[in-house]
């Protein structure tokens, strides 16, 4: 059935869209991610529309060798509301837009077409003159693209095309500069991210404008929500380059109503920096969540964040020992924090929100047991949160409401049930199993798990399962086939209805909801 709604899809882009109009003509079809890559690399086309589901190859592996090879041709995604995540990393490859499969309209892929014209003849126009300052402009973002982004040319040929454009102020230090626009619309709201796409381009042009003020300047839009400027180094500044970047924020926040975050990095001479200098920003970029938005964010800024994160951590630590006091086992809870705070170093968001609820998950056992809302709460709290102090705060709380319920005892049979479930729990886990496993009779096991944990030992392990579930709808790709699978479930159709019963949104709601 998928297969055949694919096919219905592609014939309709073929037959039913005016490429006259457009000024086009159709030069190959193809049902899967190989023979595309094949067809692309016998007609080399100007515009080509892929999805992301794709037999053979899928549309994120088709697009990567598209862009090994050419930087310069219009790539455009046809989704469905639950890959959008893997659309929006796909802008980061270059594709120029997606399209949403349920809603797309005629009107809609027409646009899409004719605004693929208008950004190929720009390009045309661009080689035919390279003296115009415009069209010298358009060509050094090209470029900054190929070289930096798609990394589809070489540095030799980046070189010639910056000398084309007249970009001779690579030879000198540069400014490195990474804006990201803290505010992202939920994802059902911006199908096609025309309205983000406007609201980039409007922030590129105010971005331009401030900065054009400190000397030769390159302003490119990586994707929807993201600037990169090089801006030439000059020595002294005509005017304070952080001073100014607030500025910026200011009238970002006065127009648009958003805030924005602010790496700033200082390149050495020489295009071979840039690759480098820009996966250290998008680094520093990532403190912003230890740190707070609307940052401006320097290499000095790591040692503070180091600081801020194991303050959190300390804070978390601090309460779960007022908590667990007397209670068997949990010094080695508390030490095991402790080494964390010692340990840690400053990750990407994706990566500490994932420490955190693996500590927050190893508390739970030494703690009152609390009803699954309250447990999920928290969860969603930290997949949720903007920031670290927002997550730490969750947790911090949970713990002191559980402390004035009194500490938790715990007999040994039950310990050792729930660290088997911890570890089996994608396997087929039944009540009768877990009592023989430990030597007590189904009745007993059950009148025992429910006074230990407050909870039916189906219910404990399908809230288990379920929080494994959101960790990997939020950190994977995953379909939600293949994670019932590894968290248990046999049925897809009853892992969706469990799911939603117990956190009240459907698998895919969560995932969208829980992308930041």
């Amino acid at each position: 059935m998928i297969a055949e709604d694919e096919m219905l899809v592609r014939m309709g882009l073929k037959h039913s869209v005016d490429w006259d109009k457009a000024d086009m003509t159709v030069v190959a079809d193809r049902a899967d991610g190989l023979s595309a890559y094949t067809a692309f690399r016998e007609y080399r086309p100007d515009l080509i529309f892929t999805d992301i589901r794709m037999p053979g190859m899928d549309g994120m592996e088709l697009i990567r060798r598209i862009r090994e090879t050419d930087g310069t041709c219009v790539i455009i995604i046809l989704t469905c509301l639950e890959e959008l995540a893997l659309a929006r990393e796909a802008m980061q490859l270059g594709v120029s837009r997606y399209l949403l499969k349920s809603s797309m309209s005629d009107a809609e892929i027409m646009e899409s077409i004719l605004q693929a014209k208008t950004q190929l003849e720009a390009r045309h126009r661009t080689h035919a003159d390279t003296h115009d300052p415009h069209m010298q402009i358009i060509l050094m973002e090209e470029a900054v693209r190929g070289y930096i982004l798609y990394r589809s040319i070489s540095r030799k040929e980046f070189d010639a095309k910056a000398a084309e454009a007249g970009f001779e102020y690579l030879q000198t230090p540069l400014l490195m500069i990474f804006i990201e626009m803290d505010r992202v619309d939920p994802l059902e709201m911006v199908p096609s991210s025309a309205e983000d796409t406007s609201v980039a381009r409007s922030v590129k042009d105010i971005a331009g404008e401030k900065v054009s003020t400190l000397g030769r300047h390159c302003v490119v839009q990586t994707d929807e929500h993201h600037l990169l400027l090089l801006v030439q180094n000059s020595d002294p500044w005509p005017q304070n380059p952080v001073a100014l970047l607030q500025g910026l924020q200011v009238s970002i926040r006065n127009y648009f109503g958003m805030t924005t975050s602010i790496s700033i990095l200082d390149i050495r001479p020489g295009s071979e920096a840039l690759p480098d200098g820009y996966a250290q920003c998008q680094q520093l970029l990532n403190l912003k969540y230890v740190l707070g938005t609307g940052r401006i964010i320097c290499q000095t800024e790591v040692e503070g964040a180091g600081h801020v994160f194991r303050e959190g951590l300390s804070s978390i630590r601090t309460a779960l020992a007022a908590s667990i006091v007397g209670d068997q086992g949990a010094g080695d809870t508390v030490d095991a924090v402790v080494a964390d705070v010692k340990r840690l170093s400053i990750d990407g968001e994706v990566q500490i929100k994932h420490r955190l609820h693996a500590l927050f998950k190893d508390v739970l056992p030494h703690l009152r047991p609390a009803s699954i809302p309250e447990v999920v709460a928290v969860d969603h709290s930290i997949q949720a949160s903007q920031t670290l102090d927002e997550a730490v705060v969750a947790i911090v709380n949970f713990i002191h409401e559980n402390q004035k319920t009194g500490l938790k005892t715990r007999r040994d049979e039950i310990r050792k049930v729930l660290q088997i479930i911890d570890q089996e729990y994608m396997t087929n886990l039944t009540m009768q199993q877990m009592a023989a496993r430990i030597g007590l009779s189904p009745n007993y096991f059950s009148s025992l798990f429910t006074q230990e944990t407050g909870q039916h030992f189906v219910f404990y392990l399908n809230s288990i399962r379920i929080a494994k579930a959101k960790e990997l709808l939020v950190n994977t790709r995953l379909y939600f086939y293949e994670i019932a699978e590894k968290t248990g479930f046999a049925d897809v159709t009853y892992f969706s209805k469990l799911f939603k019963r117990e956190t009240g949104s459907s698998p895919g709601e969560w995932r969208r909801n829980s992308i930041v």
